[in-house]
């Protein structure tokens, strides 16, 4: 961890935004950068500590704010013992916490109303006590919430320079605030559905339906069910990090059996379960275990997914071969679906996600393009022309090479250079 860096970081935090800034270690130990002296923070706690006798302690505060802000996706806002405004980022060095980024205090009210809500009710201190609160308070910045906001991120960006984080790591930052909000979510849910002496059952439905949508490949439906999954598990087993190590096991050995039964390598499943049993003994919190297996579950998605994407290709491939072999007949979605044994809605979708383009699309730019050279090489009439590509009605074509070609079946003929050119080629065009 580069301290220097770190120290220097918060120097231009402070000056560019006006708001104190300090570092702290994963001790919560305080690197005051020499030429900044006294922060505004300290006068307060002094002078509320002279006035009230009362001492302040904040490293514990600090040190917490740090480590939620490494649990919440990179920022974490929160309160001091005196109900100041402070913004935390953490310092990271090799994928783990090694002190964070500490702005503030500021004041999100009017200093008048927090020494009447804050002061004055905490310690009543006399006049002379209170004329002094009253100018520390005055020293404090004071900003709106989307000010508040700002500083917040730019207190992350400010740390994500310190300690070279890159897009990966912020990524993956913001993923275990993101699980982990939605984890908190489904306990509060089922805190809310206990009823008494009514114990909630283990949801074996969402398990089921885990299982299923790795199986098929699908990579958010699998990730939104393993986040219910594990609030149901946390609120079942009181979050205590040995049983969900228990059950992480477990629920590693399904989550690989049932990405083999969606096809995927058995020698990468294999491989991955060997190396996850392994990992599962070093984590230390239930948020890294969550994380990781979050992870881990996206890998054997993905192993589905490889699979299924190769075949999607070779069903849409067929489809492609079959609509160009028969795009002269009536041949019809639901025609093109049976053959390659998918339902119509199905191969709809999937048709369009791998060729870029909508069945009816596709068939009509073959259609038309198979009309542009009868009418440059030919002098069939357009009713005939219209007939020979699949169109039944002569209008339709009309309308449909109109808007592919940008002009009329018998201009783009008119057009073409030494090509047959009748006097009826424009009739019910």
């Amino acid at each position: 961890m580069d301290w220097d860096r770190a120290r220097l970081a918060a120097d231009q935090y402070a000056l560019a935004t006006g708001i104190p800034c300090h570092v702290i270690d994963e001790d919560g130990t305080s690197f005051t950068p020499d030429h900044h002296g006294e922060t505004p923070s300290c006068v307060l706690c002094r002078t509320y500590r002279e006035v009230s006798g009362q001492t302040v302690d904040c490293r514990r505060i600090h040190l917490n704010g740090g480590a939620q802000s490494f649990r919440f996706g990179g920022r974490y806002t929160y309160t001091c013992p005196l109900a100041l405004i402070h913004f935390t980022s953490p310092l990271m060095s090799d994928g783990l916490m090694k002190g964070a980024l500490v702005a503030g205090p500021v004041l999100l009210i009017d200093p008048e109303e927090y020494m009447e809500e804050e002061m004055v009710k905490r310690i009543s201190p006399d006049e002379k006590g209170r004329r002094r609160l009253k100018d520390a308070i005055q020293t404090l910045p004071q900003v709106g919430t989307e000010r508040a906001r700002a500083l917040a991120d730019q207190l992350l960006y400010t740390a994500t320079w310190a300690t070279g984080w890159d897009k990966r790591t912020l990524a993956e930052s913001e993923s275990r605030a993101s699980q982990m909000a939605r984890i908190a979510e489904r306990i509060q849910q089922l805190k809310a559905e206990e009823n008494g002496e009514n114990k909630i059952d283990y949801p074996i439905d969402k398990e089921r339906s885990l299982l299923r949508s790795i199986a098929h490949g699908d990579k958010a439906e699998s990730a939104a069910l393993l986040n219910e999954l594990l609030g149901s598990l946390y609120f079942s087993t009181g979050a205590d990090l040995d049983t969900m190590k228990v059950r992480t096991r477990e629920l590693v050995v399904l989550l690989s059996r049932a990405a083999l039964d969606g096809g995927a390598d058995p020698e990468s499943v294999f491989g991955l379960n060997l190396s996850a049993h392994d990992e599962i003994s070093r984590f230390r919190t239930l948020d890294q275990l969550s994380h990781w297996l979050g992870g881990v579950l996206q890998k054997y998605v993905s192993y589905v997914f490889d699979v299924q994407a190769v075949r999607h290709r070779d069903v849409i491939l067929k489809a492609m071969s079959f609509i160009r072999r028969h795009f002269t007949d009536k041949v019809s979605l639901e025609d093109v679906a049976s053959e390659v044994s998918l339902s119509p809605t199905y191969f709809s979708r999937l048709f369009k996600e791998e060729s870029g383009q909508s069945f009816k699309s596709y068939l009509n730019d073959l259609r038309i393009g198979e009309a542009k050279n009868l009418l440059r090489e030919t002098d069939l009439q357009l009713i005939d022309v219209a007939s020979t590509v699949g169109f039944e009605d002569q209008s339709y074509f009309s309308r449909v090479f109109r808007n592919i070609v940008g002009i009329s079946p018998g201009r783009y003929r008119r057009s073409t250079d030494g090509r047959p050119q009748g006097e009826n080629h424009e009739l019910h065009e």
